[in-house]
């Protein structure tokens, strides 16, 4: 029998940090935790129409809804999707992903939608592996990428937080190793993330997974779950099931 699955939105009330601009929302209680994404400064993470290529990524996020309102001061401090029962999501989806790398994150922020609606977040990533190449665009170690996760935090002028995301899915960290599963957009020029694991320390962590108990938790507080520890051998084996991906073409 097939377990329900259902969404609610958990609501927190606003907790104040420190004055700073991009920096992990991360509280740190285990070597790897859950992210809420980088902090932003409301006028740094404003919509640009100058700029077309942050305006259609904008537009991606804009909420099918036009009554509601935008963020601000009346917006609610936290809202966390969570889901229940079995989501289904494949842990190593190389099927549908455009392209499978590793990488070191090397910067974040959060945005806005052209709407002002909807948070989401773009890091920079380094390419020091490609486990999965993707059909096009090319691209090799070195060279710099942007991905995308729906989701992050904003700081208002008055200091509070308005923060947006998924109990499930964690954001990578500034400073940070992943092994990511990514989904090319040819409008954008940039990453969607599939799913990812954070490599820490030799071990690897999984991005995208809570358990029943933990999706009820506030979700800044709980660690990634370990899903290897032994890092060498869990890339061993993404290269090798990459590789039968490809030989079954």
């Amino acid at each position: 029998m097939k377990t329900s699955l259902f969404c609610i939105l958990i609501v927190l009330a606003a907790t104040s940090l420190p004055a700073s601009t991009c920096v992990s929302a991360q509280t740190t209680v285990a070597p790897s935790s859950y992210s809420s994404g980088p902090v932003t400064e409301y006028q740094k993470a404003l919509p640009d129409s100058r700029d077309v290529l942050r305006f259609r990524r904008g537009e991606r996020y804009n909420s099918p809804d036009a009554v509601t309102p935008e963020i601000g001061e009346d917006s609610q401090a936290m809202s966390i999707s969570i889901r229940f029962g079995d989501t289904g999501t494949d842990p190593s989806p190389f099927g549908t992903s455009d392209t499978v790398v590793v990488g070191s994150v090397d910067s974040g922020q959060a945005f806005l939608s052209n709407d002002k609606q909807v948070i989401y977040s773009e890091f920079v990533v380094s390419i020091q592996e490609v486990i999965k190449a993707p059909h096009t665009p090319y691209i090799a170690p070195d060279q710099k990428i942007d991905i995308e996760r729906r989701g992050g935090v904003i700081r208002l002028p008055s200091g509070k937080l308005i923060t947006r995301g998924s109990a499930e899915q964690s954001m990578p960290t500034v400073g940070r190793r992943y092994l990511l599963f990514l989904k090319y957009s040819a409008d954008t020029n940039d990453y969607l993330i599939e799913t990812g694991y954070e490599l820490f320390q030799g071990h690897a962590y999984s991005l995208d997974d809570a358990d029943q108990n933990e999706r009820s938790w506030t979700p800044v507080r709980r660690p990634l779950h370990q899903k290897s520890d032994d890092e060498g051998k869990f890339l061993e084996e993404m290269r090798a099931r990459s590789s039968q991906k490809d030989g079954a073409h």
